[in-house]
């Protein structure tokens, strides 16, 4: 195995204070509500680059989106050992492997998400979309590039529509309770 390090370029502000998936008996459990409350509104987030590194976002605001590479919150080693998972930590959809997975328990913890730019202030980056908590470590940011980044003809299994078909109805009905009360 080959051990390297990775440095940090910027941190993410964030409204999210907690994350809504933490490992637990070889598996994830998720706080239902926080997650759904995190589903139904896609916040507003920033990445503060480091200002050694703020000549490196020259010609990034000509982009609609970006990938951001940054540390999940599971960096100890028990997490790091969880191989399967509910997706999404839903209990009622099958395990699967974590590479099948956008799990946050992973051998390296590494999160990867492409959001929308709204925004750059010097070295702050003002996205939409970002999964990731409050002062998340950012390890790298790339531009998204639709012709690279897109496959033509992607293929996504029943599971995965079936799972945000389901997260959809459920942030549904969390907006219609919340309209009632």
């Amino acid at each position: 195995m080959i051990d390297f390090k990775l440095k940090q370029i910027g941190t993410v502000k964030s409204g999210r204070k907690e994350a809504c998936l933490y490992p637990e008996d070889q598996d994830l459990k998720i706080d239902r509500e926080l997650a759904l409350d995190q589903y139904v509104e896609m916040e507003v987030s920033e990445i503060v680059v480091d200002e050694e590194y703020a000549g490196c976002l020259d010609g990034i605001e000509e982009f609609s989106h970006v990938i951001v590479l940054f540390l999940t919150q599971f960096t100890n080693e028990g997490a790091r050992r969880i191989k399967r998972v509910h997706p999404g930590g839903f209990k009622e959809f099958p395990v699967k492997g974590i590479f099948s997975t956008r799990s946050p328990v992973r051998p390296n913890p590494i999160g990867l998400t492409v959001v929308e730019l709204l925004e750059r202030r010097e070295n702050v980056l003002v996205l939409k979309g970002l999964d990731a908590i409050d002062d998340t470590e950012v390890l790298d940011i790339k531009p998204f590039i639709s012709f690279l980044d897109m496959p033509e003809d992607p293929k996504d299994p029943k599971w995965i529509l079936d799972l945000f078909d389901y997260i959809a109805k459920e942030k549904g009905r969390l907006v219609e309770e919340r309209k009632r009360s």
